[in-house]
């Protein structure tokens, strides 16, 4: 048994190393908040912390900082901002909202619990976004079963989700695998961006830890990509509770750092785990190259 706040210095201690140069000289004068991080929570010698590229069962790929190596700050065009990492070693590579145990979409998608409800409403989202999806209802917010009614199921089952496994059963549209698909739209400067970076295990003095340890390292993060704003309109995404909070401090840090108001564009609806809120705007990846506009190439999703 260790102390959490060591274990985290033991194996994230270095992390400005680890870091991509091309973001290093923005992060010179952040100290992580190893002293934030509670003095009881501990972990088991067996137990770990992710994701870590050191880390011998994380998905191929996973890195603590891979979203930083996916763009240079001068190639961002989207943040869309997550919150934590997945709760399992095998699922969180580094990005938000990218899961790195799947490996076909038509194999793991009516595998029950085998793909994120988050992610089903992303991928939904995206080929909503393709012309070929018009036969299928990807935004559809309604539950074809609830939670309660089947014994055991935690999530309700959504018909989006379901018309999603329909179109690309029947091959109406072929996104991207999932090893490929956050490629896809990294290369066209979409930047996934969780606002903690590691994870232990679901408990709240963990979670907690996490989030304060990364609190001076994420406050730099945002701050640097506002400041990126002050020449070109980027799109902030803020999906779920974490744009309560967010969308104020984005547009007050744009305002002290003399960006344009017109450069910093929100896109805020629902958390994708919850279609009923997720598609309250249509389909959110419209919205986002909706806010793009005439300033540059929309994203193409699929």
């Amino acid at each position: 048994m260790a102390r959490l706040q060591d274990r985290l210095y033991d194996e994230i201690g270095n992390w400005f190393e680890r870091l991509p140069a091309s973001w290093q000289e923005h992060f010179e004068d952040v100290t992580l908040d190893f002293d934030a991080v509670d003095e009881d929570a501990e972990l088991d010698d067996d137990e770990r912390i992710w994701p870590l590229e050191t880390n011998a069962g994380g998905p191929d790929g996973c890195h603590l900082f891979k979203a930083f190596y996916d763009l240079a700050t001068s190639e961002i065009r989207v943040i869309i901002f997550g919150n934590d990492p997945y709760t399992k070693l095998n699922q969180a590579t580094g990005r938000s909202f990218e899961q790195g145990n799947l490996g076909n979409w038509n194999h793991d998608l009516p595998i029950p619990g085998r793909v994120s409800p988050s992610l089903k409403s992303l991928i939904c989202a995206a080929v909503g976004t393709n012309p070929a999806s018009a036969g299928y209802q990807l935004t559809d917010t309604r539950q074809m079963i609830e939670p309660d009614k089947v014994k055991g199921r935690r999530q309700p089952t959504w018909f989006s989700h379901v018309e999603l496994a329909r179109a690309l059963s029947d091959g109406a549209v072929k996104p991207p695998s999932p090893s490929a698909i956050f490629n896809h739209w990294a290369k066209q400067g979409v930047l996934w961006l969780n606002r903690t970076l590691t994870y232990s295990k679901w408990d709240e003095e963990h979670r907690a830890s996490h989030q304060a340890l990364w609190a001076p390292f994420t406050d730099q993060a945002i701050r640097t990509i506002v400041g990126e704003a002050e020449n070109r309109p980027l799109i902030f995404v803020m999906w779920g509770s974490s744009a309560d909070d967010l969308e104020p401090e984005i547009a007050a840090l744009g305002r002290q750092l003399g960006v344009p108001g017109k450069n910093i564009r929100a896109a805020v609806t629902g958390h994708p785990q919850w279609p009923e809120g997720y598609f309250r705007v249509g389909n959110p990846l419209t919205q986002i190259n909706h806010l793009i506009g005439g300033d540059g190439p929309s994203i193409a999703w699929t």
